[in-house]
């Protein structure tokens, strides 16, 4: 099958979108049989030049797109996303000419993971997919105090997605596309809400994934004193916050040790927190390299993600790879990667107290934890070899469908 995806960031090296970006299609170019294509920007050229000389054997096409220095100079900070819509127009051409030489099967924008940035790559008998795609979840009411800092920012960002989803524009995008996938129920309610109706038969699949050689399950016995692990950004959409509010109201009541790792412009807000509530067993570690964090979840017993909004987070994944059960609010993308067996789902309505007493649960009996091989399952369900084997049977079925229905190449 040739296929050839489409992702603004693409990096073997990166998280979190750069992940996706490049591990679905390098996943795809194992198959046997497929030849895969990758448009990615320009930015990611140094990172992937320098994989593909180390491992030679790769059988993964990349051409790589620029956008003028102008843009990068006003779309910057909170409006860096603008960058995207440029970016996708100049692909564009890009993608109609290779699909003219190389007369694709499919043809997939993976990322941004966001359902505002979708590109139009029509004319072609190529299947057209999009996603997994989010941007449409907001913090639920309990949680919503955690944003204010950022208050402007959220307003913003609500009033750009109500308009864009309402424009000709992107509906037009949306329809060019065969198939869609959503990051979350969340996004696929907010479009359907607002008048596109066929993302209601929208496919909900997780972007998170891993390699099955990561697998990292850590044996050590329980501690007497459980070691809870947080890592990234220290932003106020993580959560952070609201995880130095939890310790404080599990203070004199149960013992443990917590570290959060990662770094962010609420660092000297959030050590001034710890020092003045006497938060002796919270450690703010700050950023770390890739060698450290992996010591990081060695020493770890369970993992917290107390986002407050998240399209899904990738730190879901490197929990399950490192055989550690999770604590996070039951919202977003976390209730479409993970499942009740190896996560602790917190009511989001019951705010921080909520998360206090999830915390408290496996702190105080940790037979209550999922147990490792719980994990392990579901760590091979977010394989990327597991998943491509399903991308490939979902092209496999739409391209026979359309086949069927006199549209087949």
């Amino acid at each position: 099958m040739r296929i050839l995806y489409i992702a603004y960031a693409a990096s073997p090296y990166g998280g979190s979108e750069e992940a996706l970006g490049w591990s679905l299609p390098l996943a795809m170019s194992r198959i046997e049989g497929n030849e895969v294509h990758l448009i990615t920007k320009v930015e990611q050229r140094e990172a992937v030049e320098d994989y593909l000389a180390k491992h030679p054997e790769t059988r993964l096409t990349v051409s790589f797109c620029d956008i003028p220095s102008f843009y990068k100079k006003v779309f910057k900070g909170y409006l860096y996303p603008g960058r995207h819509g440029i970016w996708l127009k100049r692909v564009a051409p890009m993608v109609q000419e290779l699909d003219a030489n190389r007369h694709f099967d499919v043809i997939h924008q993976i990322a941004p993971v966001e359902f505002r940035s979708l590109g139009r790559f029509t004319p072609t008998k190529a299947l057209t997919v999009a996603g997994p795609q989010g941007g449409a979840e907001y913090a639920p009411k309990a949680l919503a105090g955690y944003l204010r800092p950022v208050a402007s920012f959220e307003l913003v960002r609500k009033l750009s997605n109500w308009l864009i989803v309402r424009s000709p524009g992107f509906r037009k995008s949306y329809r060019g596309f065969d198939i869609h996938l959503l990051a979350n129920y969340e996004t696929q309610r907010f479009l359907v809400k607002h008048g596109l109706r066929e993302a209601a038969d929208a496919i909900v699949k997780t972007e998170v994934g891993c390699w099955a050689s990561a697998w990292h399950g850590h044996g050590q016995d329980t501690h007497e004193v459980p070691h809870i692990l947080y890592a990234g950004r220290l932003i106020p959409r993580k959560g952070v916050e609201l995880l130095v509010d939890v310790c404080t109201e599990l203070k004199g009541v149960c013992d443990f040790e917590l570290r959060i790792v990662g770094e962010g412009h609420l660092h000297e807000a959030l050590a001034r927190k710890i020092a003045e509530r006497g938060l002796s067993n919270v450690t703010l570690v700050g950023a770390v390299d890739h060698a450290t964090m992996a010591e990081q979840y060695a020493w770890a017993d369970f993992f917290v993600m107390p986002s407050v909004r998240e399209t899904t987070g990738t730190v879901l994944g490197e929990a399950m790879q490192n055989g550690l059960p999770l604590i996070t609010f039951a919202q977003d993308g976390a209730c479409v990667a993970l499942n009740d067996t190896v996560c602790q789902f917190v009511p989001v309505d019951s705010g921080a107290h909520g998360f206090a007493e999830a915390m408290r649960l496996w702190v105080e009996h940790p037979e209550s934890r999922p147990n490792r091989d719980a994990i392990r399952k579901v760590f091979k369900s977010l394989t990327w070899e597991e998943r491509a084997h399903w991308y490939m049977d979902l092209y496999r079925k739409h391209i026979e469908i359309d086949a069927t229905r006199g549209g087949g190449q």
